[in-house]
């Protein structure tokens, strides 16, 4: 039977979705190999690219009469890494009479990045330091960039604790009345 897949390239992030066709019409017994381990016996599988790497996918195609035709050319999936997004905070909680986090991340893997921290303020420095204006709990993101134009984002929750001030007297005078 003829095929309709040409030797081409796909690329894209981690997790990347590909759906694969075939081209044929007729009824055909399909065996994709997508080069993980992993096979199809649908004529247009959808397959799912969790990790990063190169991947060469096949195609067997089989009619009711037995004849065979196998299709292993240059027919690839490039999975790119995302950034890592992984946020820390010191300290990872704090009080409004000191309502400051210094935050970080490993910029080694992104071209560009920007820090939401949940107030309505942002942020484009590697490691900025944040102050509150307000007690409360703030989801802080991190949004990275790579050079594959791969994107991930980072999430953290920072919370700023009210102080109360509350006295206790130390000394007790008692009442002479009684």
């Amino acid at each position: 039977p003829p095929l309709n897949l040409n030797d081409s390239l796909i690329e894209g992030c981690e997790d990347l979705r590909v759906e694969f066709t075939n081209g044929t019409s007729a009824p055909l017994i399909h065996t994709w190999t997508f080069g993980d381990g992993t096979t199809s016996n649908r004529a247009n599988p959808v397959k799912h690219y969790r990790d990063p790497g190169t991947y060469q996918v096949g195609l067997s195609v089989r009619n009711p009469d037995g004849c065979e035709i196998d299709f292993n050319g240059n027919y690839q999936v490039v999975v790119r890494p995302k950034p890592n997004s992984e946020i820390f905070a010191t300290p990872e909680r704090t009080d409004i009479n000191n309502p400051v986090v210094n935050l970080s991340s490993n910029f080694l893997d992104a071209i560009s990045w920007i820090w939401l921290f949940g107030d309505g303020d942002s942020s484009a420095i590697e490691n900025p330091i944040h102050t509150y204006g307000d007690t409360g709990s703030y989801q802080i993101q991190l949004i990275k960039e790579n050079i594959y134009n791969c994107k991930d984002t980072g999430l953290i929750t920072f919370t700023v604790d009210p102080v109360y001030d509350i006295k206790i007297p130390n000394v007790f005078t008692p009442n002479p009345n009684g």
